[in-house]
């Protein structure tokens, strides 16, 4: 006789089965995936994204739009292991902790990334927010709800060159310039 501890188990082992015939890069961005997004939901819940947002990169920074085929190929399969492992969570993974921990592990795999955080007016008095990632051209996480926002902030964490001025000291003969 099945209860629905029986049922449960049976549907894990079939996401496990699903699992094992992925191949060996998305079966590894997948378990980080799991990983992540669990260290962020507890973060978020114990300490508050207020407290840790500065190691996510620049505030109000992008970083650049184009990238390589090879880099365009993992930040998708980072985006998709994030988006297909939030599903299958037993916690809840909303659209914060996918987009931080798939900028984690962009940041990993050598990629610059762009973290959004957007609010919209939801009736008369309600507020709601919503966070999506940018790697390269491309959405990884977030993209169906990101056009009812407006964005507010962003984090650009890159390897590379971020869009940001900067004042350059050349000397006391230049004086100062501006990037």
């Amino acid at each position: 006789m099945k209860g629905s501890f029986g049922s449960s188990i049976e549907t894990w082992r079939l996401r496990l089965h699903t699992l094992r015939r992925w191949d060996p890069l998305r079966r590894r961005l997948a378990w980080q995936a799991f990983w992540w997004l669990g260290w962020y939901r507890l973060l978020i819940l114990t300490v508050g994204f207020r407290r840790f947002a500065w190691l996510h990169g620049w505030f109000m920074a992008e970083t650049l739009r184009g990238c390589s085929p090879v880099q365009r190929h993992l930040a998708s399969e980072i985006g998709f292991a994030v988006r297909r492992m939030a599903d299958h969570t037993p916690w809840q993974s909303a659209c914060l902790p996918q987009a931080l921990a798939a900028q984690r592990m962009c940041r990993r795999g050598g990629l610059g990334s762009t973290l959004y955080l957007g609010m919209a007016r939801s009736g008369d008095t309600g507020i709601e927010a919503h966070a999506w990632l940018r790697c390269g051209d491309a959405i990884l996480t977030g993209e169906e709800e990101m056009g009812d926002f407006v964005q507010v902030a962003s984090y650009a964490l890159d390897v590379g060159v971020l869009f940001r001025a900067r004042r350059v000291r050349l000397g006391p003969f230049l004086g100062d310039v501006s990037l």
